[in-house]
């Protein structure tokens, strides 16, 4: 059986991390942990498929946030690419109409997914790619051979997070 190990949470545009950085606590920890969720391949109970149009955004997922605040938050990531989590966007969502995402949302997205699959087609995307690819490889590799280790051995005690 094979041990699942998280996979590596990447932001597209980079400068995403940093904007999620700068989030009131509340949201910034909400949204922690629904990708610390996704890392390990479990969907958290905030997350829900973006939705807005199937076609062009299969694998795409919004994390929600009412916050505090009164303001609704969006953290958008795809699960489409085996190698890590790739968060497309984060904001506040502005509609006045229920729970819809602005059309210009869904189209800055939607063309962030499209230059994030150009990118992986570039030398230097492929070598990210790669890269990543092999990070999980060698961490899932490590896990099973510390799993067969303590197989039989008395269970370790957790050690923090």
């Amino acid at each position: 059986m094979t041990v699942a190990v998280a996979k590596r949470v990447r932001f597209w545009p980079r400068s995403l991390q940093g904007d999620l950085l700068e989030l009131a606590e509340e949201v910034r920890d909400h949204i922690f942990q629904a990708l610390s969720d996704a890392k390990l391949g479990v969907k958290s109970e905030a997350v829900k498929p973006f939705g807005e149009d199937r076609r062009r955004l299969a694998k795409v997922m919004k994390i929600v946030k009412d916050a505090k605040d009164g303001n609704t938050y969006r953290g958008v990531y795809t699960i489409e690419f085996p190698e890590a989590i790739w968060v497309l966007d984060i904001f506040v969502k502005k509609s006045t109409k229920g729970t819809a995402t602005p059309r210009s949302d869904i189209e800055r997205i939607v063309g962030r997914l499209k230059s994030l699959r150009d990118y992986r087609k570039t030398p230097q995307g492929a070598a990210e790619v790669i890269a990543l690819l092999v990070d999980l490889e060698t961490r899932r590799q490590a896990a099973q051979q510390d799993k067969e280790k303590s197989y039989g051995q008395p269970a370790r005690k957790p050690t923090g997070f």
